[in-house]
């Protein structure tokens, strides 16, 4: 159990928007030249969605982490791993390509862009979380899977339902991910 932030602390670090999404991107783009697609297709393909963005990242944040914080006086919190919440978020995403039955054509290529997801992810985190570790505290969060369950539905706020999921798919099929071609208008977010 650690210390809960306290709203003050970590709001230096609530200004995450897709101007630090993208910069992640362009960081890890090594990681997309080896799964075979263009870093700077890559870098195209987000900024055609970059305002759904900016609306998932205020939705999330809203929900999840500005309730998180202590507005009075702080309680002790357990800590938290990105670790587990990267494993409830594979966990829905192959629920996801399960039920549009495209996850055996899916499932090599996620496992060869996994490193350019969890380079991207662990460096929105660092930028999210370096108020958390230099207090020295935690936010009072949801579980794991009540946490992609409320990306899931901010997803869907900000414009990636299936037709929004379709077109980055889309994209990055046409960025070198040819696995995608033949499934991105199978796969439906439900």
């Amino acid at each position: 159990m650690v210390q809960q932030c306290t709203c003050a602390q970590v709001e230096p670090c609530s200004h995450v928007d897709s101007n630090a999404v993208l910069q992640c991107i362009d960081q890890c783009q090594r990681h997309a030249s080896q799964a075979g697609v263009s870093g700077d297709m890559v870098h195209q393909c987000f900024q055609q969605v970059r305002s759904q963005v900016d609306s998932l990242i205020q939705c999330y944040t809203d929900s999840v982490f500005t309730p998180g914080c202590a507005k009075g006086a702080p309680q002790m919190v357990p800590k938290r791993y990105m670790e587990t919440f990267k494993l409830a978020l594979f966990t829905e995403m192959n629920k996801v390509l399960a039920q549009s039955g495209i996850q055996e054509q899916v499932i090599p290529f996620v496992k060869a862009g996994k490193k350019f997801t969890s380079c991207g992810m662990n460096c929105v985190q660092r930028a999210t979380s370096s108020c958390r570790k230099q207090h020295n505290c935690e936010l009072l969060l949801p579980s794991d899977n009540v946490m992609v369950q409320k990306l899931r539905t901010c997803m869907q706020s900000s414009g990636f339902g299936t037709a929004g999921v379709q077109q980055v798919c889309n994209c990055l099929a046409n960025a070198g991910a040819n696995q995608f071609a033949s499934v991105c208008n199978r796969l439906t977010i439900i």
